[in-house]
């Protein structure tokens, strides 16, 4: 499942909801807190003297902190780097850092989920000059109602300071290709269009089959339909699901409604609709199209009914066998060897033969005599001709031409 969301942190806790909410109320927050977090490990905040100690956390993975080309070597010191990041902030509601978080893919090693998501920190470090410190987790066995997923797979935060960090340090000023009202939106869409292309390598090398699109599900249907992939496109015409978030996750899953969990559910069941919408108009076509085969092969076995009885069913072939083996074998003296290839041959054409001969006014006796008696002439013709070759010198040797000459 593709994923990347863009989260920042913040000393107000951001904008709007229940984090706002507490820092009115004199909580908080922190860029140390929240890599302590998702770290798993113990971070002091030399600013507020606070110990955040996180290192009783499930499902912490690999951590790892990648810095841009030129940083100082103390920036690979978590706790350092994090009270520096903090310290270059006087804000009260200063904004502390961005974050990624990545879904990995099923089925990699530990090993290629580490390498996947540093090949993408690296990216962004070169690129923005800003140092990243990542952190693999695992997901969490239950869904967001609290149901339990059928595959358990990781996700990835990886964390990264707003100013860029030289040799001297973090810059004076603040970048802003991740917070400009028309950076912004470009940024998002570069990075996330990156961790496609990312994510489809790691799985080709890791032989697996696959495949992201960063694209809206729309445009995806769209192109799909374009090259002519209906299969694709129905797949694709489903509404994409909303996120719900920590809070209202845990919400849920006290049994507790939330707005977002209901709208989820909502999608949810407009999607399933759909889907078994589309695959009632499918079993309908194939039905449909049983329903015309069937009726072409009950048209075909009503054209067989209709055409001559073959001469297994012609009572007339009966009577004319038993006088024609009579009247070959002791009237005429031929030889059961003889008969078997011409009687098979007249077998499959009985019907249109005796049917002619009827119309002259023969009866399958007579025809049978009649046959009888032109193949005992036709063998008489082959005897004579076959005792006029043999008394020939000349037509001997013509048959033998290696033969010696007479004297």
């Amino acid at each position: 499942m593709y994923r990347l969301e863009l989260n920042y942190i913040s000393r107000d806790g951001g904008s709007k909801g229940k984090k706002r909410d507490a820092a009115k109320q004199g909580h908080g927050f922190s860029a140390t807190a929240a890599i302590a977090y998702r770290s798993g490990s113990i971070v002091t905040d030399y600013r507020t003297g606070e110990v955040h100690d996180y290192t009783r956390k499930c499902r912490v993975g690999h951590t790892e902190i990648i810095l841009p080309p030129g940083a100082p070597s103390w920036a690979n010191h978590r706790e350092a780097l994090w009270n520096a990041v903090e310290a270059a902030e006087v804000r009260k509601d200063a904004r502390l850092a961005h974050e990624f978080i990545v879904a990995l893919p099923h089925h990699l090693t530990p090993e290629q989920e580490i390498a996947l998501v540093r090949d993408l920190a690296q990216s962004v470090a070169d690129r923005h000059g800003l140092p990243v410190d990542f952190a693999i987790h695992g997901d969490d066995p239950k869904t967001w109602d609290g149901s339990a997923k059928g595959v358990v797979g990781s996700h990835a935060h990886l964390l990264m300071a707003t100013r860029e960090l030289t040799s001297d340090g973090f810059s004076k000023i603040k970048g802003r290709e991740f917070i400009d009202r028309k950076l912004g939106p470009k940024t998002l869409r570069y990075w996330r269009e990156q961790w496609a292309l990312i994510g489809n390598k790691h799985m080709e090398l890791a032989g697996l089959d696959e495949r992201w699109d960063h694209r809206t599900l729309s445009v995806q249907r769209e192109v799909a339909l374009e090259r002519g992939d209906t299969a694709a496109a129905e797949e694709l015409d489903r509404q994409p699901g909303v996120h719900i978030g920590a809070a209202a996750t845990a919400l849920e899953r006290q049994g507790i409604d939330t707005y977002w969990g209901n709208l989820n559910r909502a999608i949810l069941a407009r999607n399933a609709e759909h889907r078994l919408g589309r695959e009632r108009k499918r079993v309908e076509e194939s039905l449909a199209d049983l329903e015309r085969r069937l009726a072409e092969l009950r048209a075909a076995q009503e054209a067989d009914a209709a055409q001559p009885e073959c001469s297994n069913d012609d009572p007339r072939w009966a009577v004319f066998e038993r006088a024609f083996m009579q009247a070959a074998q002791f009237d005429y003296g031929l030889s059961l060897t003889e008969l078997t290839a011409p009687l098979a041959g007249l077998k499959a054409q009985f019907v249109a033969y005796m049917d002619t001969a009827e119309d002259q006014g023969m009866t399958p006796d007579m025809f049978a005599h009649a046959c009888a008696n032109g193949m005992a002439a036709q063998d008489r013709r082959n005897m004579q001709e076959q005792a006029t070759k043999d008394a020939d010198p000349k037509s001997q040797q013509e048959d033998y031409p290696d033969a010696a000459p007479p004297l």
